[in-house]
Order: C-alpha cells, then structure tokens, then sequence
C-alpha cells in the first residue's frame, strides 16, 4: 500500500469512463432455468483515464517546473507502485464529495461506533444502493447528530476508514450526517503502461485504468 494520491495531470481528457462492476456466478439447467450466486453485497469501480498531452523534459521543457513533466510523474507513480502490486488513492474530479449524507443507521442509545455512507443512484424510487466511505479526507468530515454540530474529537473521533466512534451514544431515532470529502482506493489495471509519443516533447496516454480495492492493502 501507498498512502499517497494518484496526481490529476493537465491533459486528462473528457473521455473518462467509470463502471460499477459486480461478481455473480450464473448456473443455467438443460432447461435454460438459472440460479444466481452473488459474490459481492457492493460495486467495485473501474476508471479508465485518457490522457490528451502528457509533457516530457527536452529542449523544450529542460529546467521546467516539475507540475509540466506530466509524462515522468505518471510513469514515475507507476514504477513505484511496482504496477499492479501497491493500491494507492484517488481523488475521482466528479465524485468525491458529499453534503448533509446519511451515516449507516441511526442513533440506537447504546450504539457508538457507526460507518460513513455514500449515496450516488440512491435516489427515491431508482433502488439504488449506499456504499461505505473509502477512504476520508483530505480533511476531517463535519458530523452533525440530528443537526447539531459534533465537536471532534471531544463528541466523536473520525478514522480515515469512515468509522465514525461517539463519545457517548446518539440517542434512539436521532439522524446522523455528515459533509466531507473522500477517496478511494484503487490500483492500476495492467503491470504494463504504454505512452505514445506525437510531437517533440509531447505524449499521450489513450488508456490508463484504475482498479478499487477494498481495504488498500497490497500483495
């Protein structure tokens, strides 16, 4: 694992593609009746980036600051998470905040531990899902209970993992929410990355696919 964050670059194009995937196991009989195994209680995500330019030093860009070598930062990223080998984080530029969300459950009076949620589709009507939090920050959510600020860490302590522990338990019924950004884990696709090069000092990389990973962990 590395607990660093993947750069978003200039020239990453408008092409970026995102998929929720899921693992089901399908037995059919002679008779084309099916029986459905569910592997999995929630999406994994598939991000697959294109990037437009990606500079390189040479006459051009000899001496330039290091936010113009964007081709070195992303094979240099690479080659230290040994490919597929390390998970590390993302920071996806449409989907990484959220306002006044709901928490996993509500206050019980004697539950204090409860985990942060996530809600895209979940919309009434559409049968959507909640997922947990990956990965929190950069910077610590706000918590609210029943729409009371909660002072950290006197009221409550936030882990980076989304639990979320109550100094003392939120009452029965109570409804807790909380603002903030997050991130995810992931690891890129292939142990391969290919760069092709179309003016003096100037790459592109068409195909860069990014992985989740539950938990962050590597080997």
């Amino acid at each position: 694992m590395l607990n660093t964050v993947f750069p978003l670059l200039a020239g990453l194009g408008w092409n970026v593609r995102r998929a929720p995937t899921w693992s089901t196991k399908i037995q059919r009989d002679a008779a084309g009746s099916e029986r459905r195994i569910a592997y999995a209680d929630m999406p994994l995500w598939r991000w697959t980036l294109s990037y437009e330019f990606l500079r390189q030093t040479g006459p051009v860009y000899t001496g330039a600051d290091l936010t113009a070598r964007e081709l070195e930062r992303v094979a240099g990223f690479y080659n230290a998470t040994m490919g597929r080998f390390h998970a590390f984080r993302f920071e996806d530029p449409d989907d990484h905040a959220l306002t006044e969300q709901g928490f996993f459950g509500t206050g019980t009076g004697a539950q204090v531990t409860f985990r942060l949620a996530r809600s895209f589709g979940n919309m009434v009507g559409s049968g959507g899902i909640l997922e947990p939090v990956p990965y929190v920050g950069p910077a610590s959510p706000i918590i609210y209970v029943n729409g009371v600020l909660q002072v950290q860490p006197t009221d409550c302590i936030v882990g980076s993992d989304g639990v979320v522990t109550f100094t003392s338990a939120p009452a029965g019924g109570t409804t807790l929410t909380w603002t903030g950004n997050y991130q995810w884990w992931v690891r890129f696709d292939q142990d391969e990355m290919e760069f092709a090069k179309f003016l003096a000092g100037f790459w592109e990389g068409k195909s860069l696919t990014l992985v989740q990973v539950r938990g962050g962990s590597s080997g």
